[in-house]
């Protein structure tokens, strides 16, 4: 077992590719413990989204709701949920456990274990019948995830991203929408369901992160939990990202009765996140908060927005993972194609240094303010540790500070010249 600091956590990792992160902090009255299962963005994404729900119904010391949420009121209100997430072409399901620290509360100190004996149960112990999930609760879920999915198209601005990564990463696991499709929902089967959760408790990559004041007991409870969990396992590594061969810039329309058309533009970078040291890493970012991240300042907003009123909103997201930047505006349908060549000619802008230092400063800020705050919130402290890992960059906040506040003009121009364009996508509406 080997034991290092990794920012504020203590990390150990144990045998089965089995890590725990430890923050002791007075900061908080709270424990905060999140399990991470990181996954492929594979064909079982349907599974994943189900199990999220299933799981939480109980399981063989608790096994109806009601007795779990008695539990959980005994725990003197403690916390558990479960959800999906997509990180580049990883699937992560997460456990989240929040127990008040009863030593505030004189209790008898072991409010943090025992909320770690439910989380484990309904983990490892999930109710079974006849050798799959029970049938009722499976197929209330089941129904529930397929009108879940069915409705994303009720969120016009979620359904247009999902269809533009759809159109722009066609064949690739990156398409995948993090709760699957209709198709994939509907099909899903409570033996196979299950099955795949037995497989997968020892199979896939397991980080847990706690956060709080903790004690001594505290830190033993959180070890035999993880200790427990590493038993027996055999780990698979998710795979790499794909790689992709460029193509062309293209452009693809669809059509939906709405009040106001979707406008994607998407970007690849032209090498490989992995490939990218972390000067060039942490430039991206602040060459994202320039073009049109984070504040009213950026050049996508003053632009397309305020000078030539092309658009309702107008912004870019990258994701360093995958190496994608987007490029998105809410836009008239008889405005579109005008409103996509001015998004299109700001990526040119930053690349040939055209942006002030008073931008350039304002995007630093808000990137070096949003990292100060990091370490107010665990649940930030535990995302920001958990994505370093996986992307294998610095886990210290003020090391990252560091390096953005070193960026300099020269190395934004630099990284901004990475992105190719690749896929021009609207959702065009019946507005004018």
């Amino acid at each position: 077992m080997d034991t290092r600091s990794v920012g504020p956590f203590e990390r150990e990792e144990l045998d089965g590719d089995v890590e725990l992160a430890v923050w002791c902090t007075p900061k908080f009255k709270a424990t905060t413990v999140r399990l991470s299962l990181l996954e492929a963005l594979d064909d079982h994404v349907a599974d994943r989204a189900i199990l999220t729900a299933l799981l939480r119904r109980g399981c063989r010391a608790f096994p109806t709701m009601l007795a779990v949420t008695r539990e959980l009121e005994r725990l003197y209100g403690a916390g558990l949920g479960l959800d999906v997430a997509k990180l580049g072409e990883r699937h992560l399901t997460h456990a989240r456990l929040r127990v008040v620290n009863d030593r505030f509360l004189g209790g008898d100190g072991r409010a943090l274990r025992d909320g770690l004996s439910l989380l484990s149960g309904v983990l490892t112990e999930p109710l079974v019948e006849d050798g799959g999930f029970p049938a009722r609760e499976f197929e209330q879920e089941r129904t529930n995830l397929v009108r879940a999915v069915r409705g994303l198209v009720d969120d016009k601005f979620s359904w247009a991203q999902q269809r533009f990564l759809e159109t722009m990463f066609e064949g690739e696991p990156y398409a995948r929408f993090e709760w699957g499709s209709e198709a994939d929902a509907a099909g899903l089967d409570r033996s196979r369901t299950l099955a795949f959760h037995r497989a997968r408790l020892s199979t896939a990559p397991l980080r847990v992160h706690a956060v709080g004041d903790l004690g001594t007991d505290d830190r033993e409870a959180l070890l035999d939990f993880a200790r427990a969990l590493a038993a027996g396992r055999r780990p698979v590594a998710p795979p790499a990202e794909t790689a992709h061969r460029p193509r062309a810039p293209h452009v693809e329309v669809e059509r939906l009765p709405i009040a106001q058309s979707k406008l994607h533009v998407g970007y690849r970078l032209e090498r490989s996140p992995a490939d990218l040291d972390d000067r060039d890493y942490y430039a991206l970012g602040l060459f994202n908060a320039v073009l049109g991240g984070g504040s009213g300042v950026a050049k996508l907003f003053k632009e397309v927005r305020e000078k030539r009123s092309l658009a309702y909103y107008a912004h870019s997201s990258l994701d360093r993972l995958k190496g994608v930047l987007t490029l998105t505006a809410g836009v008239l349908a008889s405005k579109w194609e005008e409103a996509a060549e001015v998004m299109r000619a700001q990526v040119l802008a930053v690349a040939a240094g055209e942006f002030t230092d008073e931008e350039l400063e304002i995007a630093r800020t808000t990137i070096l303010n949003s990292l100060a705050s990091i370490q107010d919130s665990a649940a930030q402290t535990i995302d920001f540790a958990l994505a370093a890992g996986i992307t294998g960059r610095p886990g210290e906040v003020e090391q990252v500070r560091q390096a953005v506040a070193s960026i300099t003009r020269e190395d934004v121009m630099r990284v901004a010249a990475l992105p190719r364009e690749e896929t021009t996508y609207c959702l065009i509406g019946t507005d004018a």
